[in-house]
């Protein structure tokens, strides 16, 4: 990889250039920030856990504990809109407002690489915390996955405590 310039707009690129950083990566980094500054060392989980939720009695967690896991929903992916996607038939994606599916070629790509290619940049970055024994569309229930304490992915709370962490930052903190 080549870095980029400063003024270089990568999302104006077609097709943009390969990208490998993801939410994984910047979670591991979140966490191991969040370790070397907090003095009693917690993982972000613990620190998120202690210093915010609890206090204001928000029901969200980074990286699942066990014991709420049964309040969560599975995850489950829509088969017919992927096997559209890998079949090629990409012209549902223009005529549908569901903004899950305002998909642009690269993504489309990065998508179908994911699920095709273990080997590719996209399945390897994704998939790098993933057992080997689960299938990809079960990753996302899984309780070792859910429990990882991922800045950017491993989120788990309710509608409302969503809603009260919005408000938080939106208000400024209060």
């Amino acid at each position: 990889f080549a870095p980029e310039t400063r003024a270089a707009n990568w999302r104006a690129q077609d097709p943009p250039p390969p990208q490998a950083y993801h939410a994984v990566s910047r979670g591991l980094y979140a966490s191991g920030v969040v370790g070397r500054v907090d003095p009693a060392r917690r993982r972000l989980g613990a620190f998120f856990r202690d210093e915010i939720a609890e206090p204001l009695g928000v029901s969200f967690w980074v990286g699942l504990p066990e014991a709420e896991a049964a309040r969560v929903s599975g995850t489950r992916p829509d088969p017919t809109v992927i096997m559209r996607l890998m079949s090629g038939d990409h012209a549902f994606l223009r005529e549908t407002h569901d903004p899950r599916y305002q998909l642009h070629r690269h993504e489309i790509a990065f998508l179908k690489r994911l699920l095709t290619e273990p080997n590719s940049i996209a399945s390897r970055a994704l998939n790098c915390l993933a057992p080997s024994d689960v299938a990809p569309h079960e990753l996302a229930n899984h309780p070792k996955l859910r429990s990882c304490e991922l800045a950017s992915s491993s989120g788990f709370g309710s509608a409302e405590a969503l809603a009260r962490l919005a408000a938080l930052v939106v208000g400024g903190g209060a």
